[in-house]
């Protein structure tokens, strides 16, 4: 990414970094975008008394994974501790992040290797850094909004479930057994997928219908393309969804890129609609 000639204002934060991301926060004025892949009841305080009144909008990434909830790093109920502070509200859970990020109005960020926790904020030797520049700031909200596009919807009522689950005996009981026993068998693992799986299809709708965009737009402008060629165009139009990292796994087995799977479900998406055609191994408009 790449940003015009001037000098961007940094500040390295180590210790006591978490003094720089309170006053961050206070000086919040419309807009939160925030990723953390963990996230305790302690660290959400944090942010919610640091941050001023009237709230209006928070975009909150994390991975809800069952086994980092089971074993107290990512919690749904400081999720959801800072969601209705907010008056408008997006979340989601994105398996596989690791990005630290908060962002405040598009015109500061701070990025880190800290996670939202006792440890991260407090005790831990962490380091980072703060952009105190409107064009760099508001280049790094877009990066993470984007990976919003991969992630699963969390809406209010499905984080209000999980965060009730939380709180029940049952969970408590398998979060003290959590490493002495394999996740899956607990009722909480199969729980947290009950809930989570009708935001599941709409999620796999959203995104389907995110890259049929980006697929027409590119056939629209290039012509007829192979499917290779629709690859290399959208890597080059968002390489922040086209993480290579991160495979299809099936079974315990990788059924190649993530990102080139939503490509072809789009494309077939596209197809059944009667919007393209494969015609000699070339997709193309369907005039």
């Amino acid at each position: 990414m790449l940003f015009r000639s001037h000098t961007v204002k940094l500040k390295l934060l180590s210790d006591d970094w978490h003094e720089e991301l309170r006053l961050l926060l206070s000086q919040m004025k419309e807009e939160l975008v925030m990723a953390t892949p963990f996230m305790t009841e302690s660290g959400a305080r944090f942010v919610r008394d640091a941050l001023p009144a009237p709230r209006q909008t928070v975009y909150l990434l994390t991975d809800l994974e069952p086994k980092a909830v089971l074993e107290g790093l990512c919690d749904p109920r400081a999720m959801l501790l800072i969601a209705q502070r907010f008056r408008n509200r997006r979340i989601a859970s994105l398996r596989g992040l690791h990005a630290k990020v908060y962002v405040v109005d598009r015109c500061r960020a701070i990025i880190t290797s800290a996670n939202l926790t006792e440890g991260g904020l407090f005790t831990n030797y962490e380091c980072g850094v703060l952009v105190d520049d409107n064009e760099v700031a508001a280049n790094i909200r877009e990066v993470v909004r984007s990976y919003f596009e991969l992630a699963q919807p969390v809406p209010l009522a499905t984080l209000q479930k999980l965060a009730e689950h939380c709180s029940t005996e049952q969970f408590l009981k398998e979060k003290q057994e959590a490493t002495r026993a394999r996740l899956s068998s607990f009722s909480t693992f199969r729980r947290f997928q009950e809930i989570m799986s009708g935001a599941q299809k709409q999620h796999q709708k959203r995104i389907t219908s995110y890259f049929a965009g980006l697929v027409e737009k590119i056939l629209s402008e290039q012509g007829p393309l192979t499917t290779d060629q629709i690859h290399k165009h959208i890597k080059n139009l968002c390489p922040e969804l086209c993480p290579d990292h991160i495979d299809r796994i099936i079974g315990g087995r990788s059924f190649g890129k993530l990102w080139k799977h939503h490509v072809r479900n789009a494309q077939q998406y596209l197809k059944r609609r009667g919007v393209i055609e494969l015609v000699g191994g070339v997709w193309r408009l369907k005039t």
